[in-house]
């Protein structure tokens, strides 16, 4: 990367490069623009980054890796509502753990709102296109906790357990003693070894108190 001495005019080699298309245009590579894009609100700052991503934007509307930059710059100026129509945008059009990863983060900033129907709809929306995806399946749960529903978060993550052998009867104790330990039994009807465990661990809690 290279800053002209005058103007601090900034420039990379995804601008400077020699690949034009037919028209000759100058052709970016968009990945590492963006990560440029995120050094510069590190060392100078988020409105300096966003200042230089926007052409690029302009240029490629609908670029996955500046979109996410733009997104991530966003949330560091606390421009919450651009930072939720970008990655509601991302959990929409991506796909793999690109979609995971972007679901996750629209997730995160509806939580921290409180805009717990919002957030379900993001979650129901992601698992519509991955239905066995873990990390999804466990932000579902986080959501449910997030808004106290323990018999619906310990319900989800009953679900998560059937695509994650490392989660099975690994739910926090303390959701069995808010639900009541028959509703947690009537909630799985195949309580396995983990389950027992764990609800033995409250039986003697329990009586030593």
């Amino acid at each position: 990367m290279a800053m002209s001495e005058e103007g601090g005019n900034h420039a990379t080699g995804a601008e400077q490069g020699d690949n034009k298309d037919q028209n000759g245009t100058p052709q970016i590579n968009s990945a590492t623009t963006a990560t440029f894009a995120l050094s510069l609100a590190d060392s100078e700052s988020p409105e300096v980054a966003e200042t230089y991503l926007a052409p690029f934007l302009t240029q490629n509307p609908e670029n996955a890796s500046l979109l996410t930059a733009s997104a991530i710059l966003a949330e560091r100026q606390r421009h919450w509502t651009k930072a939720l129509e970008i990655w509601s945008q991302l959990a929409e059009s991506l796909s793999g753990n690109e979609q995971i990863e972007a679901c996750q983060k629209l997730v995160s900033i509806l939580l921290r709102q409180r805009r717990f129907p919002h957030a379900e709809k993001a979650c129901y929306r992601a698992l519509r296109a991955q239905p066995d995806a873990p990390l999804l399946l466990q932000l579902h749960v986080e959501v449910a906790v997030a808004q106290e529903t323990w018999l619906l978060a310990l319900e989800r993550w009953f679900r998560l357990e059937t695509f994650s052998s490392a989660h099975i009867g690994a739910f926090p104790t303390e959701w069995v003693l808010r639900i009541g330990i028959r509703n947690v039994i009537k909630q799985d009807g195949a309580i396995t070894l983990p389950h027992l465990q764990v609800m033995s661990r409250l039986f003697i809690a329990q009586a030593l108190k």
